[in-house]
């Protein structure tokens, strides 16, 4: 029997780590019906078995002549216990392969529908796989990264004090912005010191003491290429940021419960950590599209999960959101939203983007400017618009089999 998720590599599966130990369950089920038409299992399972990477199971299972018969919609797991698990799941039944009727269950109704694919979506069986270049054509990737040990870091208060005793040393300060400083409105700073500054940094003891222990902390590494940035303890080991721009900032790590994803434009001079991606020098449009409705119905079908909330992945969630050709009308329209958007938030500048975002205490005037922007975008993919989130998320698919197979 199955005693490992390591065991499901011994039956073909590709799993690169990435399966919960729920799919030998699934595994042992599909191998016993196999070839036994008349036998019908279900599982409660985690939902992260139907997002990410984990749905590399079930091309396997679909081998074995089986098809999902149904599933109940993604609900907080609960029981009598006084603590409960906190664990998000699923309901997924499995038959052999026919033309029996396909349901999907929600709290309030059951919807008869064609097919149930990997994600549970009424549409064609489309893996989607991590992509290296995005189609959209402006790159986004990870922050900056300092493997310093913190000590390149500046907490508000250290900030003060360095400036206090050294005014001169705030030409070396950026702030420095990841998911938690962005979404809860934090602050944090960065010492930032260019090659030809050096000496000039070095000559403010507290900023020479820094410099020395990032030194040390990367030489006593166990990776040869950390050990080898020692040489330059002064600065970032992988550096993305660029100081003359702006750019959009999309937090790694967000709750599932928010309509949207909180995404903002970062002003030139801030440093993005490798704690949130970023797209340096975008266009408003594409704020627009990535702060809609559509973008986040599919990065919550595609996206790994870590507890409830969403892990953004710029390969897996940006690259693979297919869009269609937009003419330059829709992108005017597009930076109106846009611009509508980000000027509200700023009228409501004494709450976080937390706040902003919860579904509960979301501003009118925020919400009504999102469903604005909601408008455009989803008739940029159909001009009829859609009737519910199934429609939105199988019309994406359909686009992105579309673009995979070269077909657009």
């Amino acid at each position: 029997s199955l005693t490992a998720v390591s065991d499901v590599i011994a039956y073909g599966i590709k799993n690169n780590g990435f399966l919960d130990y729920i799919a030998c369950w699934f595994v042992r089920a599909a191998e016993y019906m196999e070839g036994r038409p008349m036998i019908k299992t279900a599982f409660v399972t985690t939902n992260s078995l139907n997002q990410g990477m984990q749905v590399t199971l079930w091309p396997w299972i679909f081998n074995k002549g089986l098809e999902i018969s149904f599933a109940y919609e993604s609900f907080k797991w609960k029981n009598n216990a006084r603590d409960n698990a906190g664990v998000t799941v699923t309901i997924i039944g499995l038959e052999s392969k026919g033309d029996g009727d396909k349901h999907l269950y929600s709290e309030t109704a059951r919807k008869k529908v064609g097919h149930l694919n990997p994600y549970l979506v009424d549409s064609i069986d489309t893996i989607v796989s991590p992509i290296r270049q995005n189609p959209i054509g402006h790159n986004m990737d990870y922050g900056t990264k300092f493997c310093d040990g913190g000590n390149l870091i500046l907490s508000p208060k250290e900030k003060d004090a360095l400036l206090t005793s050294n005014p001169e040393a705030e030409k070396f300060i950026r702030p420095l912005v990841g998911s938690e400083e962005f979404i809860r409105g934090k602050q944090r700073f960065c010492l930032w010191i260019k090659d030809d500054e050096l000496e000039e940094a070095k000559a403010i003891p507290l900023i020479n003491e820094r410099i020395e222990k990032v030194r040390i902390n990367r030489s006593e590494s166990t990776k040869a290429k950390t050990r080898e940035e020692s040489n330059i303890p002064w600065k970032a080991t992988e550096i993305r940021y660029m100081h003359n721009v702006s750019a959009i900032i999309i937090p790694r790590v967000s709750s599932e419960r928010r309509y949207y994803i909180p995404i903002g434009f970062m002003e030139a001079g801030t440093v993005i950590s490798d704690l949130a991606y970023g797209i340096y020098d975008a266009p408003l449009w594409l704020f627009a599209i990535l702060t809609s409705r559509m973008h986040m119905i599919w990065t919550k079908a595609v996206a790994g999960y870590l507890g409830t909330s969403i892990r953004y992945s710029n390969t897996l969630c940006y690259n693979t959101f297919s869009i269609p050709s937009l003419t330059d009308a829709q992108k005017k329209a597009l930076e109106s939203t846009a611009t509508s958007i980000i000027d509200i938030r700023e009228e409501h500048y004494d709450m976080t983007m937390a706040q902003l975002y919860d579904p509960d205490k979301m501003p009118d005037d925020l919400k009504a400017a999102h469903e604005a922007n909601d408008l455009i975008v989803d008739r940029l993919f159909r001009k009829t618009g859609f009737d519910s989130d199934e429609d939105r998320l199988a019309e994406m698919f359909r686009l992105y089999e579309a673009n995979v197979k070269g077909d657009n």
